[in-house]
């Protein structure tokens, strides 16, 4: 026979009230992930004042992609790496950086020059996604729309975080984009 003492039967409370807590706060996230698609896609679209022939290059291009990726500024020490030939299908740049660029790498799965480009994304264990640049005429400027394609899976907690992640992207995605911008009127 086991006798507890109050300070144990008080201890034993407490943990079973974060437990609980834990386990509703768990329970809410669940709930809310079954509630979000598993399936998500954000175009960002950018009109730059610069012909497909100025701005192909910077999105069929890896190696020309690292000089306005907005992940660039954020870790201006991170490893790259390039593989194959620049600006062709199959080509690849592997990065490793800091928490907020993380590692991972991107692959150019197709082009239609001069006006798209598909490339897939590996973030290692936190997955992969696709993202694709597309240029369109738009008057004197050309409109660029870069998508973010990726399935979140059938896990809820996954899903739960697709919201957070949306705005994260649109936000470095903008900035990418304002970039290019720069960097283009720049050439």
């Amino acid at each position: 026979m086991f006798v507890y003492s109050d300070a144990q039967t008080e201890t034993m409370s407490i943990l079973v009230i974060i437990f609980g807590v834990f386990a509703a706060v768990a329970l809410l996230v669940a709930l809310f992930g079954l509630t979000q698609p598993r399936l998500v896609k954000l175009v960002v679209t950018h009109s730059i004042s610069a012909s497909s022939e100025t701005l192909y290059p910077y999105i069929s291009n890896l190696e020309n992609f690292v000089k306005w990726s907005p992940w660039s500024k954020k870790d201006p020490q991170m490893k790259q790496r390039f593989e194959g030939i620049a600006g062709t299908v199959g080509s690849a740049y592997y990065w490793s950086g800091n928490r907020k660029v993380g590692k991972g790498s991107m692959t150019i799965l197709s082009q239609q020059e001069p006006h798209f480009t598909q490339i897939a994304l590996n973030f290692g264990p936190r997955g992969g996604a696709e993202v694709s640049f597309e240029l369109t005429p738009q008057g004197n400027k050309m409109k660029v729309d870069w998508t973010f394609e990726n399935d979140l899976g059938a896990n809820p907690l996954s899903r739960a975080f697709g919201p957070l992640m949306k705005k994260m992207i649109v936000t470095d995605f903008q900035n990418g984009l304002n970039q290019l911008e720069t960097l283009c009127v720049q050439s």
